[in-house]
Formats: structure tokens, C-alpha cells, sequence
């Protein structure tokens, strides 16, 4: 699918009418987020908003919805993405994205995919996708206003306050963390 004008209003207008509300409203302040710092940070601003539009695409379905669609997917969960919890939805959006939609951009499917957990490998619009969903400005929490003040400035000292700000809340609610954002704060460090 060409990534124009009117294929992305058709998406916007799918999306209405298929999300809860609460959830369509994030992921319009989530693209235009990713479109907001794609400009600032040289990447490619079309590209990040559709990315944001539709990264929670299947957000709220049943685990089962999820794991049948994952079933014969490219966008395979690892062992703790399985875990109970919200992470499915991510490689089941990418899967939407590419079968529904018709994308065929690996960078942005990846970076739909990619949009929880971060990945080590992920591109700069993968990290941009990733930090605009934490830093929409809907979102707050108590480092929410430093990290979006990075953002604007240093994409990498903003990714690695988001991801110093992700761990601690997890820990906090002593659930499972995904390897791939210590490894992505490992990353940044330098390690």
C-alpha cells in the first residue's frame, strides 16, 4: 500500500469505528506524537504517524483473539510477551497492519511490533514510535514532563528516561520485565 493522504484518512476512519473510544483518542495524540518527533529527530514523520495510529490496533482483544491470529504470523511473541498481560497486542497489530492494511514497509511494521517491549535492533523510527507512546500528552506520571522535555532535544536521553521510568514502575508492581528494554537501557549506557 502506498502511504498517501487518502489511504491514511480510510485507516482513521476504520479505526473510529473499530476502537473503543478511549483507545482510538491515544493513538491519534500517539501519531501525531511520532509524526511531531520524527521531524525533530530526522526520520520519516508519514511513516511514524501511521505507525502510532495503529500500533494499539488490537488492544483490548481477548488473549485467545490474539493468540490465534499470532498463530501462523511472522510477528511470533516470545516466551514473555505469552505471558498474561498486554503485550500481545503489539506483534498482533503489527499482524493486523500487514494483512489488513495492506503495509508492506518493514520499518514501520516493526516498529507497530516493536511498540511495548522496544527492540535492540529497532531503527530510529521504531524508537520514536516507542517513545511517543509513553510520552503522548495524555500520559502522566511523575517523570512524564522531564521525558517529554527530552525528547524535543535528545532522543536518547529521553528513550533512556523512559526506559529508567518504565523499569521502576514494573518492579513496582513486581511483574515481569521484558529483557528488551534493560537491554535497550544496557544499549544506551554504552554496555
Amino acid at each position: 500500500m502506498v502511504i498517501s493522504e487518502k489511504n491514511v484518512s480510510n485507516i482513521r476512519k476504520q479505526l473510529a469505528g473499530e476502537l473503543k473510544p478511549e483507545i482510538y483518542r491515544h493513538s491519534l495524540r500517539t501519531a501525531e506524537t511520532a509524526r511531531e518527533l520524527a521531524k525533530i529527530h530526522q526520520s520519516a514523520p508519514q511513516k511514524a504517524y501511521l505507525a502510532g495510529l495503529l500500533h494499539d490496533y488490537c488492544r483490548g482483544w481477548p488473549r485467545e483473539r490474539l493468540l490465534k491470529l499470532l498463530q501462523d504470523s511472522r510477528w511470533q511473541p516470545d516466551r514473555w510477551e505469552r505471558q498474561p498481560g498486554r503485550l500481545l497486542h503489539a506483534p498482533a497489530a503489527a499482524e493486523m497492519a500487514e494483512k489488513k492494511f495492506n503495509l508492506t514497509d518493514m520499518s514501520l511494521l516493526r516498529a507497530i511490533r516493536y511498540h511495548t517491549i522496544s527492540n535492540p535492533q529497532s531503527d530510529r523510527l521504531g524508537m520514536i514510535v516507542y517513545l511517543a507512546d509513553k510520552i503522548e500528552p495524555d500520559r502522566e506520571y511523575f517523570e512524564a514532563e522531564e521525558i517529554k522535555k527530552l525528547a524535543g532535544e535528545d532522543l536518547n536521553q529521553a528513550l533512556l528516561a523512559s526506559a529508567d521510568s518504565t523499569i521502576r514502575y514494573l518492579l513496582d508492581c513486581k511483574v515481569i520485565i521484558h529483557p528488551n528494554i534493560i537491554i535497550l537501557r544496557n544499549n544506551l549506557l554504552g554496555g
